[in-house]
């Protein structure tokens, strides 16, 4: 690979990175690799950037919000210091999850998916926000235990995975292990499918594990959700920091100005 200048942290442009491996890609690339290889909608980019795969089955965006009927709140700790992921379920079927990195150059990412029908992604380090409208709840709030945290009440698929294992117990909790590409899931069916933990091989080498170190069932904080109005309402392209003239920066932003929620 040539320069690290090219890993911009934008799912297009990881790819020189990943294909280059761990070790050649800055701390903050790194970073944002296991973001984007646990995020259930991305499992995908980094498998693709060493092998062509067929997408896989449409998930559904309906169902009702099953799993939202147990909420929890999840902070799970990686194996990669400083790097803390929470996850949480709103009554509502609100779910929110945030990323924090406490090493040089702190990232605290947010992503809200309220049942409204909006997804805000909010930077809380720089006070940015970008919000979107899209169809359907968070595919957490209709994860459906009886049907292995994969689909919804009615059958149909709101995860991208196969179940391969049943009856681990996590953190206390009886678990369903679900494979998705390069990722396992353990998710507990007491606790609305809550993530509890996840282990992730990297392209290149090595793995990326995620262990619950505190559940706990109930409403959440509100302060997860709570995005104060002074935060700058920007496109994606600046809330990730691509380049303005790239193809990436211009798919986001053509969905995002397409895609406005209503004020």
């Amino acid at each position: 690979m040539g320069s690290k200048v090219l890993c911009t942290c934008t799912p297009a442009r990881m790819r020189a990175c990943i294909l280059g491996g761990p070790a050649e890609m800055p701390k903050r690339c790194r970073f944002w690799l296991m973001i984007l290889s646990l995020m259930p909608s991305a499992v995908w980019v980094a498998a693709s950037a060493q092998r062509p795969t067929p997408m896989p089955e449409t998930l559904s965006p309906f169902g009702a919000p099953v799993a939202a009927h147990t909420p929890y709140t999840v902070v799970l700790q990686d194996s990669t210091p400083g790097l803390t992921m929470t996850i949480a379920l709103r009554l509502d079927g609100a779910s929110v999850i945030k990323f924090e990195y406490s090493q040089a150059d702190a990232v605290i990412h947010r992503t809200i998916e309220l049942p409204t029908g909006v997804t805000v992604v909010v930077d809380d380090v720089r006070q940015r926000r970008s919000s979107t409208c899209r169809s359907g709840t968070s595919f957490r709030a209709r994860m459906d235990s009886s049907r292995g945290c994969i689909r919804n009440d009615v059958g149909d698929l709101v995860f991208r995975g196969e179940i391969v294992g049943e009856g681990d117990v996590v953190a206390g909790y009886d678990t369903v292990r679900v494979q998705s590409d390069r990722s396992t899931f353990w998710f507990a069916r007491d606790v609305g499918c809550a993530h509890v933990k996840s282990i992730t091989k990297l392209p290149g080498g090595g793995t990326s594990e995620k262990v619950a170190s505190l559940i706990t069932p109930g409403d959440p904080d509100s302060a997860l959700f709570s995005v104060p109005d002074t935060y700058e309402e920007v496109p994606p392209s600046v809330l990730h920091r691509m380049a303005p003239d790239s193809a990436e920066a211009r798919r986001t932003d053509t969905f995002y100005f397409q895609c406005r929620p209503p004020k």
